[in-house]
Order: structure tokens, then sequence, then C-alpha cells
């Protein structure tokens, strides 16, 4: 299978800082050609094209993205199966946003959707509960910002209860919240230092390794047509939710 995940920035991290950071998930990813391609938004704050769900207009820089994807060869097809959203930070916050301000008639836009220090809504159609395609939360222990431990709790209780109400391994499989240990909100944009946040505990290549191994299992779940590995990918998935 063929799959693309775009990747929406931060605020005010320029994109090459995740560059690091997808190759780390295509690495990690057997049985899938998965591509990636980081939309480029005006003045670097994703928030001037989608302040609001009904005020998104960040659709047309994730197309133009995908534009400059299929010159280089990717192939375009349906992009309700086909296309990820992932978002960092702010960048969470706006793919949370466009994915709602896509979705028509209960119909989901996206294959799904990857939050870093980051979540979804707390409540309504898009809390974790309630989102029509899978998510992963993946946030850092070490965050310094919002997106820090104990506000995470707010969504790891979402998943409990979805867990409770339909089971381990479906909760596990498609809406998993895991906090990385020793990490911090830095190390999902190597090379650049959101202020304010705290120290983390190991080496940026370690963190990006251990970014790149829970998202990409997450992509193999869904994605790779080897059965083995996403077996394998599974344990990962259940691990760090485990350990969360």
């Amino acid at each position: 299978p063929v799959k693309m995940v775009v990747f929406i920035p931060g605020g005010n991290v320029p994109n090459e800082r995740y560059t690091a950071t997808a190759q780390a998930i295509q690495s990690s990813v057997v049985g899938v050609r998965l591509w990636a391609a980081i939309a480029a938004v005006p003045k670097r704050l994703c928030i001037l094209s989608c302040a609001t769900a009904s005020l998104c207009r960040l659709r047309n820089d994730v197309d133009a993205a995908l534009t400059m994807a299929v010159k280089a060869g990717w192939k375009r097809g349906d992009d309700a199966s086909d296309v990820w959203l992932a978002g960092h930070s702010l960048g969470g916050t706006c793919a949370n946003r466009l994915f709602q301000a896509s979705s028509t008639n209960g119909s989901a836009p996206f294959a799904g959707l990857l939050v870093m220090g980051s979540y979804v809504d707390e409540s309504g159609n898009f809390d974790l509960t309630s989102y029509k395609r899978p998510v992963l939360t993946l946030n850092a222990e070490l965050d310094g910002g919002l997106a820090r431990p104990g506000k995470t709790s707010t969504w790891f209780r979402q998943y409990l209860d979805i867990a409770s109400a339909r089971g381990d391994a479906y909760a596990i499989a498609n809406k998993p919240v895991i906090v990385l240990p020793k990490l911090n909100h830095s190390d999902f944009c190597p090379g650049f230092d959101v202020p304010k946040d705290l120290m983390a505990e190991v080496s940026q290549a370690e963190a990006t390794a251990t970014i790149g191994n829970y998202a990409g299992a997450f992509f193999q779940v869904h994605c790779s047509g080897n059965a083995t590995a996403r077996v394998a990918a599974l344990r990962t998935l259940e691990y760090g939710v485990a350990w969360t």
C-alpha cells in the first residue's frame, strides 16, 4: 500500500525542523510505502488560516503540499483512505480543526490523525471518544506547555472510556494516548527550541527514534500489508499506553 502523511507545523517552527521526524516515522513502517509532506502555512502560523473549524482555509495549504508530492511522483487517489494528517503543537490544533472543517454529512475527509504535543477537542463530536477516524495522541513527559501530562490526562480518561466500551484491542489500535518518557515538546521539531519548554532527559537522536517508533507503529497497524508487522506494531502501542 502507498499512503501519505501531511504535517502541519507548530507555531513559528520552520518546516525543515520536521524533516528528521518524518523520516524517522517513514523508516519505522514495514509493509507500506509512506510518503510525507509538510504544509507551508502563512507566516509559520497555521492559526491564521484556521482560527476555528468554521473559518478554516488550511485545506488550501494541504492541497498545495499534496500537489508538490504529485510532482515528485506520488499518485493521489482517495484522500479519505490514503491521506493522514499530523500536527505538532499548534499544528495539532489546526489539523484537528481542518479535519472538522472538511467533514461533511458524517463523512471523514482523511484516513486519520496524529497529534504530537497536542490534542483533539475535550468534548463533543470531535473529542477522542467521538472521532470517526483513528487518532494517535503522542505527547511528552517533560512538555513545558499545554500538552503536559496533567493536561493529557483528559484524553487518557477518554481512552479508558473507549477501552471500557469497545475493548482494549480496539482502543489501543484506534485511539491510543501515549506519553513519551523523558522527552520534551521540542523533541518533535529537532533543532527548534520551543520557549519555556522543560529540558529533555534523552538525546535528540534517541527522542527522534522513539517518536518514529510509536508513530510508525500507529501507521503500521492501519496501513501495512504485513500481518506480522501489524501484530508487532500493536504490541508497541500497547507498551506505550501501559507506561502512560
